[in-house]
C-alpha cells in the first residue's frame, strides 16, 4: 500500500505513517482474538454503551462479512473515483448508496472469519494492491481505508454495513464546490438525538471554517438538515473569540 501513496501527500501527513497501513493484517498479529473493536479514538463521542456497537457482531454470525464497517459520508470517494465513473457508464461505484465508500472510524473485525477467508487473504499481497489502486483508478490517501473502500467495490459480501448511526461524520469539508448540491445525499444520516457515534473528523462547524464559498454557505444555511451535528466545544469558543476580536478591531478602526 505504502508504494501506491498519493504522490501529492505531504511528508507531514498522518497517512503516511506505517500505523494506517497495518489493518488489515489484524488477523495476522492478534492470534489470540476472535474478534474485536477498533474506533479512531481521538474523534469520537458515544451516546450509547458501547455493548450497543458490540452487538453488531452478532450481524456477522450467519453473514459471509469479516468486517462491519460503516460508508464514508461524503462524496470523497466520488470525486477520487471521477475517471473510473467516466469509463463507466451507468456504475454505482462511487454513488450516494452503499458504494459510496467506507469509512474506518468503527471497525468490528471478525479476525477469525478474516483468518480462513480465502479470497480476503489473497489481496495481500503486492500484486493485488496494485490491481485495486489500478482498476479504480486513483492512488492511496487515506490508506486502508482506501484498500477497505475498493475491496468492497470488488467484494461486498465481505462487509457489513453498518448502520450510520454508530458512525455519524460531521466534516463539512466536501460542502464546497463542486460538491456542494449532492453532499447531503452522501452525508445525512439521521436526527440528532438518534445518532449513538459522533465522529468528529474533519472540518466545521460552518463551511466557513472549511473554506467553504458564498454558494456552499447558501445550500448551509437553507437546508437545515447539514446543520453541523454536534459542537465541540473547544472549536465552538474559538470561532466566538475570533468574532470577539473582529468586531473589536472594527469599533477601534470606527
Amino acid at each position: 500500500m505504502r508504494d501506491n501513496i498519493h504522490p501529492d501527500m505531504s511528508s507531514k501527513d498522518k497517512y503516511k505513517n506505517d500505523f494506517y497501513y497495518i489493518a488489515p493484517l489484524y488477523h495476522l498479529a492478534f492470534t489470540g482474538l476472535d474478534k474485536v473493536v477498533f474506533i479512531d479514538i481521538s474523534d469520537m463521542e458515544f451516546t450509547v454503551d458501547i455493548k450497543e456497537l458490540y452487538d453488531e457482531f452478532t450481524k456477522l454470525e450467519s453473514s459471509p462479512a469479516i468486517l462491519g464497517i460503516g460508508l464514508d459520508l461524503s462524496p470523497h470517494y466520488f470525486g477520487y473515483l471521477k475517471s473510473y465513473i467516466e469509463s463507466h457508464p451507468g456504475t454505482d461505484i462511487g454513488k450516494p448508496g452503499k458504494n459510496q465508500g467506507l469509512n474506518t472510524g468503527v471497525v468490528l473485525y471478525r479476525l477469525d472469519k478474516m483468518r480462513v477467508n480465502e479470497l480476503y487473504n489473497s489481496f495481500l499481497n503486492k500484486q493485488k494492491i496494485d490491481y485495486l489502486v489500478k482498476k479504480f483508478g486513483y492512488p492511496f490517501a487515506l490508506a486502508e481505508q482506501d484498500f477497505f473502500t475498493n475491496l468492497g467495490f470488488m467484494f461486498p459480501d465481505l462487509f457489513h454495513i453498518l448502520p450510520c448511526q454508530f458512525n455519524t461524520q460531521t466534516s463539512l469539508q466536501y460542502l464546497s464546490s463542486p460538491f456542494e448540491n449532492i453532499f447531503k445525499s452522501y452525508h445525512y444520516c439521521d436526527r440528532k438525538e438518534n445518532i449513538k457515534i459522533f465522529h468528529l473528523n474533519g472540518c466545521g462547524p460552518t463551511p466557513a471554517q472549511c473554506g467553504g464559498n458564498n454558494k456552499s454557505s447558501t445550500v448551509y444555511d437553507k437546508d437545515h438538515d447539514l446543520h453541523f451535528y454536534h459542537i465541540e466545544v473547544q472549536v465552538f469558543w474559538e470561532i466566538m473569540e475570533g468574532l470577539y476580536r473582529d468586531e473589536m478591531k472594527e469599533t477601534q478602526e470606527t
